[in-house]
């Protein structure tokens, strides 16, 4: 029978509940909400204060009038680490227990046992040669899991699910890409951002940008001295194209942003030039930015589209809206196809008696298989270790290898960033301590300049000097200047001072960036001394082939 469940999944300074309940291929959503945390309590998933955490829940839960006990946790850290791997293709039952048995080669940690290991099936992958299953494998802190397990107990509650917020995600997800193509499905998340790539409902590879909607919101505050509030409701009412173009630090976190998905397209289809990404969706607490998705088609090069509402789930209340919904996929997904996180702490004399037991079934086994094969079993026993060491080998090379490729796509951001730092620190105004210097040397005497002001690379100038000739002069000196372009005078008007008549006149014009112009000119000067060099080669040799 269905049951209605409370959906939460907590962040460093927020969570997130929602009502939810699983009606055969549909999930109605009852409520949602989000909801501040105090600081303090929670840290990278790790809950540190019990009581006071769920104090503060319980007071939420009372204010929305929330009745159920039964508490799904869709849990999101840093500690929990996730690796794919590929196994043999056995029963399903039997899956467990070979992870187990691997666990310590997959995460190498001193301490596997003080963790959960858990998985769910990717794909099953079959060829001409074997079929085997694609797996992704997590391992879960035992002291995490402990946390979420006191918490429910303080809170009065039971808990019904716990699963890793990233295959929540997941699930989820699979029901919105679209079948035979390749598809970015970019979560815009509060505190960062994750891409999934996905073949139809299969993923294929998943990062993690730790730039989210909320560097965006403090570097607003920051930028145009408002609080986190205003600061929200400022993305939302402004285009974010023209906040970048008026506030550069704004626009260093959004390049920042774009241009770190935009390398990870580029890892994925220069590995998969066969099958490259050809659609590109968006969904989370970002899409709230005005023109986010123009701005991401115009970086990535594809056109970007919002997801609007999740496949197969219904809101059952007309208090939130099926596009707010977008915003609680961890919540939702945690009832697809949960990894039912779950640690069973041992004490000490339980953990020796394990180790100093073998099981009976596989006492049997290996009494017959010692009979059955004898001698011949020891020959084919050190072959396979043989076997083994060198695949290991094989192994510990390619991780090399793994590793030395993350360190380079991560040197290739950081350049990046540098590089657009660079960039949008130069420009058209670096030409005005050259144009100063040149008003030095080109002004004709009894000249002078009563206004100037520079603004984007466009200067205007009010001047004034004796006689008309005096005046045409200084504009032609200034039209002949190479980095000066679009020369507009406005009026030249004649007034009379005392005796003398001085003639004003007001004129504009734009800098072009000296830097660039200096760059193409020593680019052109290398070329003709190279082309004159051999020039000079030719003639020589003629020379000496005519003798």
């Amino acid at each position: 029978m269905a049951q209605r469940l409370l959906s939460i999944t907590l962040g460093t300074t927020s969570a997130k509940l929602a009502e939810i309940m699983q009606a055969g291929k549909k999930i109605q959503v009852f409520s949602a909400y989000d909801i501040p945390i105090s600081e303090g309590l929670l840290d990278d998933g790790f809950i540190l204060d019990v009581d006071s955490l769920a104090e503060e829940l319980k007071g939420f839960i009372s204010k929305y009038k929330i009745k159920t006990k039964k508490i799904a946790f869709s849990i999101a850290s840093k500690r929990i680490a996730s690796k794919e791997v590929i196994i043999p293709f056995v029963k399903e039952k039997q899956i467990q227990g070979l992870l187990n048995m691997n666990a310590a080669d997959y995460f190498p940690v001193g301490n596997i046992e003080d963790y959960a290991i858990n998985y769910s099936i990717i794909e099953t992958v079959k060829n001409a040669e074997n079929t085997q299953y694609r797996l992704n494998v997590i391992a879960t802190p035992g002291e995490l899991l402990d946390g979420y397990t006191a918490l429910a107990k303080a809170m009065k509650c039971s808990v019904e699910i716990v699963d890793f917020a990233g295959n929540a995600i997941l699930q989820i997800l699979k029901t919105q890409a679209h079948s035979g193509e390749i598809n970015a499905i970019l979560q815009l998340g509060y505190e960062n951002t994750v891409i999934n790539i996905m073949n139809g409902n299969v993923q294929i590879m998943q990062r993690t940008v730790a730039t989210g909607y909320n560097a965006l919101i403090s570097t607003v505050a920051e930028a145009v001295g408002l609080d986190e509030e205003d600061a929200t409701a400022f993305l939302e009412d402004n285009d974010i194209t023209r906040i970048c173009s008026a506030y550069p630090d704004v626009k260093y976190v959004c390049d920042s942003l774009v241009s770190s998905i935009g390398r990870i397209f580029e890892f994925y289809n220069g590995r998969s030039a066969d099958h490259p990404i050809t659609g590109v969706m968006f969904i989370g607490d970002a899409t709230d930015i005005n023109g986010i998705g123009e701005s991401l088609s115009e970086g990535l090069g594809i056109e970007a589209q919002e997801i609007y509402t999740l496949s197969n789930v219904q809101v059952k209340t007309k208090q939130i809206t099926p596009e707010f919904a977008t915003n609680f996929m961890a919540n939702i997904g945690v009832v697809l196809a949960p990894m039912n996180l779950k640690y069973e702490r041992k004490g000490e004399e339980e953990k020796a008696k394990e180790e100093g037991k073998l099981p009976w079934g596989l006492v049997v086994i290996s009494v017959i298989a010692a009979v059955a094969l004898g001698v011949t079993s020891t020959v084919l026993y050190h072959m396979a270790k043989t076997e083994r060491d060198e695949l290991k080998i094989k192994l510990d090379a390619l991780s090399e290898i793994q590793s030395l490729e993350d360190q380079l796509s991560e040197a290739q951001a950081k350049n990046q960033v540098i590089q657009n730092f660079l960039a949008s620190t130069k420009g058209p105004n670096d030409s005005l301590m050259r144009l100063i210097t040149d008003l030095e040397k080109i002004m004709p005497s009894g000249m002078s300049i009563d206004t100037f002001s520079l603004a984007d690379g466009s200067v205007t100038l009010s001047a004034g000097g004796h006689g008309k000739a005096s005046v045409a002069r200084f504009i032609e000196e200034i039209k002949a200047l190479k980095y000066v372009e679009s020369v507009t005078v406005d009026y030249v008007s004649e007034v009379n001072e005392g005796m003398d008549k001085y003639d004003v006149f007001n004129m504009t014009f734009s800098l072009l960036d000296v830097n660039e112009i200096e760059a193409a000119e020593s680019n052109e000067n290398s070329a003709e001394e190279n082309s004159g060099e051999e020039a000079n080669t030719d003639a020589d040799n003629n020379v000496g082939g005519d003798e």
